[in-house]
């Protein structure tokens, strides 16, 4: 049974996906001058000053939580109110983090199918979590040894983009020209293997490029 004339902890809803920092909020009542709170993820709340709530507003008390090191998905953080005076309280709520950008995967035209000219190239995203961003999907062909990044310029639009699909179309004689040298790799077939990269954004704005090989 609880002490009714203990701490009494009552943790705010946390919403959404974080993928970084952010505040967590709890109303606690019965407590006195000397009362501490804590918390803690994926386990039961111990003394720990690194991982106290400090007082706000009335009996609102808060803290910032890191996610660095977290992996994507639902965690457990643990909340201890400890009263001076004797007694104490311990609750749990669940957050969702998403650190992690969409896995895009190449599907047509077959990486080991030679092809010149114009060409349509399409393939599926997806993502676990906050959900795909349709809009922030692009393509691009670079020259060696460039291996783009999201920060990178000369991102190109997709012709279609969903939530769990895209594709473009590309001139590879406009693109790659008379020097296919500069942007993949020779094979033994005699034909060059060249990258294209895929990047990919969320809605919680994680960011991720991936490549594929034509």
């Amino acid at each position: 049974l609880k002490n009714i004339s203990g701490p009494r902890i009552r943790p705010h809803r946390i919403d959404g996906y974080h993928n970084a920092s952010f505040e967590v909020k709890a109303d606690i009542t019965g407590l006195d001058g000397t009362s501490t709170v804590y918390y803690n993820i994926d386990a039961p709340a111990v003394p720990n000053p690194a991982k106290k709530l400090i007082p706000d507003s009335g009996d609102l008390y808060k803290a910032t939580v890191p996610v660095a090191g977290l992996s994507d998905g639902d965690h457990d953080i643990h909340f201890l109110a400890r009263k001076g005076s004797g007694g104490q309280d311990t609750i749990s709520t669940i957050f969702k983090v998403d650190l992690t950008g969409p896995e895009a995967k190449l599907n047509y035209p077959d990486p080991n199918d030679p092809q010149v000219g114009e060409i349509e190239i399409g393939g599926t995203i997806t993502d676990s979590y906050a959900g795909v961003d349709k809009n922030k999907t692009k393509w691009m062909i670079v020259q060696k040894p460039t291996v783009p990044t999201a920060e990178t310029s000369g991102w190109k639009d997709m012709t279609q983009s969903t939530t769990g699909s895209w594709k473009f179309t590309a001139n590879l004689d406009t693109i790659i020209g008379s020097t296919p040298e500069n942007y993949g790799t020779l094979e033994s077939s005699g034909y060059y293997k060249i990258p294209i990269y895929i990047l990919t954004e969320d809605k919680n704005g994680n960011k991720a490029v991936r490549s594929g090989t034509e």
